[in-house]
């Protein structure tokens, strides 16, 4: 089913196409950029679209944003009948993204006015991760090299204090991915110089502190694209680096877990070896599409 019937551009997400995606109920809730009203490769805006129906009809499209630059990049959560956008916006007066916010508490029916969610900005913008439980709504964005979290817990009406995750250290260069489990929040990122490595941070009080970031990734290779998941006290990591020794620049499927909240490791395993995967795939052709599986109770968004 095709559900846009523009001729212009449109695109979920450059890599991470499951954060523009959340059901809550027999509601299913997307989200996406196009540039619809101008014919330009460089002016976007954020659209969304819902089925009441569990995905066997759709209703018309709705206009969130209204950048006078451009608007992508967008993620959606739901939980009830509140539903939550996130995206970056640049509004052309200082060549830098900020993010944005907006909220629906009827299902998608109506929209409250966007918000700027930061005055944080960012020169090269990434997805934000967004988890929407009960009350509770969790936002991890990248700001220039370090990599934020923002927490509201009255359903989106407010927000607390930027809290920052990763600094210089550690920065971040790619889509973090967050997992939440109960009152625990766990975070992956690639960071460092290349080739970068895996880090992981977590937060056992709603992200009012954070835990110093370790490395669960051990390879000497450019690690990329991690995913997390979470159920009790167990924490799992899915992520994907390549291969140097390998001619044809191949990589393996890593994984590493802990059983104690994150608090201690075990030595990362290669559970898909470069030995199957095909000699002419391109690595762009991997880029994000490896996503961790929530097991039963957890919440996730990779």
């Amino acid at each position: 089913m095709r559900l846009t019937e523009e001729a212009y551009l449109s695109y979920t997400n450059y890599k991470l196409n499951a954060r523009c995606i959340a059901a809550s109920g027999d509601t299913v809730h997307v989200v996406w950029f196009d540039n619809r009203e101008v014919d330009s490769a460089h002016v976007f805006q954020i659209y969304y679209k819902r089925s009441v129906d569990n995905g066997k009809t759709w209703g018309p499209d709705t206009k969130l944003s209204n950048h006078l630059d451009e608007a992508k990049l967008p993620s959606v959560a739901a939980t009830g009948s509140n539903v939550y956008v996130f995206w970056v916006g640049d509004d052309g007066d200082d060549d830098y993204y900020y993010h944005y916010y907006r909220r629906s508490v009827d299902n998608g029916e109506t929209w409250e006015a966007p918000e700027l969610l930061t005055s944080q900005r960012t020169y090269y913008p990434t997805t934000p991760a967004v988890v929407a439980c009960d009350n509770h709504v969790h936002v991890m964005f990248h700001g220039y090299r370090y990599l934020y979290y923002k927490h509201s817990s009255d359903f989106g009406r407010t927000w607390g204090n930027n809290k920052t995750i990763c600094n210089l250290q550690y920065f971040c260069f790619n889509e973090p991915s967050m997992a939440v489990y109960d009152h625990g929040i766990h975070v992956v990122w690639t960071a460092g110089a290349m080739p970068g490595a895996i880090y992981y941070s977590t937060s056992m009080n709603y992200g009012g502190t954070w835990s110093e970031p370790v490395m669960v990734s051990d390879s000497s290779d450019r690690s990329q694209a991690p995913s997390v998941a979470a159920y009790e006290d167990n924490v799992y990591v899915i992520w994907y680096e390549y291969n140097s020794s390998n001619p044809y620049r191949k990589y393996d499927m890593c994984y590493n877990r802990s059983t104690c909240n994150g608090m201690i490791w075990k030595n990362p395993e290669i559970f898909l070896l470069h030995s199957t995967l095909k000699c002419n795939t391109k690595v762009s052709d991997f880029e994000g599409c490896f996503e961790a599986q929530a097991l039963p109770g957890s919440v996730i968004k990779p």
